[in-house]
């Protein structure tokens, strides 16, 4: 009922997280139904009780401990799901976290573009252009577009 209110109840932002840690068994409890196996042992006899035992749904519980960079720590309770499985996530969040932040951290390479003949190809090769596409212009002659990395001056 609460989803059809809100689309995000609340937010952290990764960059206010300074860590994270996930509290829990990965054995997963067993909750066994005893009127199961009351019904059962009454259609059935003893087998009948011994398939409704066996009727078993597992529990997982976890906490997940964010905290963030103002001190603050945030739990939150997580059922159904193993605490190795919410690791696993949190971890490719991470992993994909720290890809993005070393994109943003390293420089891009500057490329200068040049178009030429085929004739001219070989000459521009020696400069260290290097060919990258090559088309039919409108006269017919194909054409060649070239790159190669920026010089520093």
């Amino acid at each position: 009922m609460l989803g059809e209110y809100l689309d995000v109840l609340f937010e952290i932002p990764l960059a206010i997280v300074t860590s994270w840690d996930v509290e829990g068994a990965n054995i997963a409890t067993r909750q066994t139904s005893g009127g199961r196996a009351v019904v059962g042992a009454l259609l059935a006899g003893a087998a009948g009780a011994i398939i409704g035992l066996a009727a078993t749904k597992e529990a997982f519980s976890a906490v997940l401990a964010i905290a963030t960079a103002d001190g603050s720590t945030i739990g939150f309770l997580i059922r159904n799901i193993p605490p190795a499985a919410v690791v696993a996530e949190l971890r490719r969040v991470d992993m994909i976290s720290a890809l993005y932040q070393a994109a943003i951290a390293t420089p891009r390479q500057a490329w200068d573009h040049e178009t030429c003949t085929l004739t001219e190809l070989a000459k521009l090769g020696e400069h260290g252009w290097e060919a990258v596409a090559v088309w039919v212009a409108s006269d017919g002659e194909p054409r060649v577009l070239l790159k190669r990395p920026r010089l520093v001056e």
